[in-house]
């Protein structure tokens, strides 16, 4: 047995050869136990396997991808070489390698783009690692292509055997080409190196979201004069992204969700809990279409011009639950009814003594207020007030960060000497 085990003072197990010219460089040591509770206490954790990188262009041709591989720990990156795979390289036109694209060639603004290969000319390739948020085994990040580094001498010889050898660290990316036909120098081979100028890694974030400010933390938010200590108004305060609309879209809110609230008698859904005329002005802000801004990022004027708004094309759907006459096929009043299955009916007594039979369902931009079951705004105005507060004229406070802040539909209220800004934060 060429194996020795020593216990360490950290209580740590050492394990080493007893006669180390045997052991053979690279070889694999062999561990059997009859528990894995044994491993776990000895500190060896298993590998899981979580990605797998092929070659660039998916090529079937025997290439040698991975023939050689050196990781860089600044960007958490790696090259990897193809020695005998297909070259790619970019056909230029008029092409002047000054920083100034004026002075160059494109096609479809740069959309079309020819490319040459060349057959074993081998290729070099690097791969950055994008790490995924609260990270761990079960939602872990990949390696992603970041890069080909390729010699541009197309007269080189076959089979160079280029990305042989690698060296890469911090900023540079050296590759060795040991059988590059150099026809002043037969048999010399060739070094190529990348250098990475700009220090940084070839992906990076462009924009990424802030902490958000707990809106619900907010107790109160008003503008007062400084003066005579008189309130001037009280700002409401919204972030859609963490459910709060305008307190004026909220109370005339009944139902915020993806998923149909109501139960009918004429299909298998929800129909536990018939819907009649007892829920006629109920409100229903269908979420499923739609989406907001992602206005939680670095930039605060990006921010405030965008703020609370709706992605373009993404539509803003409340529904008004009424009574009528006719089944959602045949309905002809305002607006447009959510499904043309889903209602339900009832039999009512109307003036004559006669038995009519009285359908329900939601319908869309009714435009209807419901003063009688409180409301005070219609669903046709919901969807506007959700859609861009801004047009609601409705002052309200928006906190951008923990320190920057935005006030809107205010500016009558403030002025610049005797106007302060109180804050409730709980």
């Amino acid at each position: 047995n060429n194996i020795g085990a020593l216990k360490l003072p950290n209580n740590c197990l050492q394990l080493y050869l007893t006669y180390s010219v045997t052991g053979r460089e690279n070889e694999k040591l062999e561990i059997t136990v009859f528990d894995k509770a044994v491993l776990d206490g000895l500190g060896f954790s298993e590998y899981v396997k979580t990605q797998t990188i092929r070659e660039v262009y998916g090529t079937t041709d025997p290439c040698h991808f991975g023939y050689s591989i050196k990781f860089n720990d600044t960007f958490n990156s790696f090259a990897v070489s193809a020695t005998t795979s297909s070259r790619f390289l970019a056909t230029t036109f008029d092409f002047i390698d000054d920083g100034n694209s004026n002075n160059d060639t494109y096609f479809d603004n740069n959309f079309t783009r020819f490319v040459d290969f060349y057959t074993n000319a081998g290729a070099v390739y690097i791969y950055d690692y994008i790490p995924e948020s609260y990270e761990n085994l079960d939602n872990i990040g990949s390696y992603v292509f970041a890069q080909s580094c390729n010699d541009l001498t197309t007269n080189s010889g076959k089979n160079t055997n280029y990305g042989k050898y690698l060296a890469f660290n911090d900023y540079a990316l050296v590759i060795g080409i040991p059988d590059f036909a150099d026809p002043e120098f037969p048999g010399t081979g060739r070094v190529t190196i990348y250098k990475n100028l700009l220090k940084e890694s070839n992906w990076s974030i462009f924009r990424k979201p802030v902490e958000y400010v707990d809106i619900d933390k907010l107790t109160g938010v008003q503008l007062y004069d400084n003066i005579t200590n008189e309130r001037l108004v009280s700002l409401d305060y919204i972030d859609p992204q963490q459910g709060k609309l305008l307190g004026a879209v909220t109370t005339n809110l009944d139902y915020i969700g993806t998923f149909d609230p109501a139960g009918y008698n004429t299909d298998n859904r929800n129909n536990n809990l018939v819907w009649g005329s007892d829920y006629i002005g109920k409100t229903w802000f269908n979420t499923s279409t739609t989406k907001f801004t992602s206005y939680h990022q670095e930039d605060i004027v990006y921010n405030s011009q965008y703020w609370g708004t709706v992605f373009p094309d993404s539509i803003v759907t409340v529904y008004s639950w009424i009574e009528s006459d006719t089944t959602p096929v045949n309905y002809v009043g305002n607006g447009t009814p959510y499904s043309l299955e889903s209602y339900s009916t009832t039999v009512v007594v109307d003036n004559t003594g006669s038995l009519v039979l009285k359908y329900y369902f939601w319908v869309r931009n009714t435009n209807i207020i419901f003063e009688n079951k409180g409301k005070t705004l219609s669903d046709s105005v919901l969807e506007l007030y959700i859609a861009n507060p801004i047009v609601s004229g409705i002052p309200f406070f928006v906190p951008f960060k923990s320190n920057v802040y935005g006030i809107y539909n205010a500016s009558e209220f403030i002025n610049g000497k005797t106007t302060s800004l109180y804050i409730g934060f709980n």
